[in-house]
């Protein structure tokens, strides 16, 4: 399945394929991630989407950076950006472009 990443330490934005499995969502997410929630969803030109990121991703002692969104407060980690059907909530292909991302991958600054 098609999925955008937004790589905070390699600080880049990306299209990937990933298997649609927990497993796969936790390693593209990386960072330890063991679980993981939907921080907001959107539609693009009529296709339902949702940004995935790590749950546990604020209380991580070392965090391995962040996105900051427009308007949302600033998830911490790597996110991914998945389609969704909206009758059954299945993750699906995201049709959003990389190009049209708005999204920004930071560093998190050394302590």
């Amino acid at each position: 399945m098609r999925a955008i990443k937004y790589d905070c330490v390699n600080k880049l934005v990306q299209e990937v394929e990933i298997e649609n499995t927990l497993e796969s969502f936790y390693q593209a997410i990386g960072n330890g991630c063991d679980t993981m929630e939907n921080a907001f969803e959107f539609d693009y030109f009529g296709k339902s989407h949702t940004v995935i990121v790590d749950e546990n991703g604020r209380v991580n002692e070392k965090p391995i950076g962040g996105v900051i969104l427009k308007g949302v407060p600033p998830l911490v980690g790597n996110v991914l950006v998945v389609g969704f059907n909206e009758n059954d909530g299945d993750a699906i292909s995201a049709s959003i472009p990389v190009s049209y991302t708005h999204l920004r991958a930071h560093e998190t600054p050394e302590h």
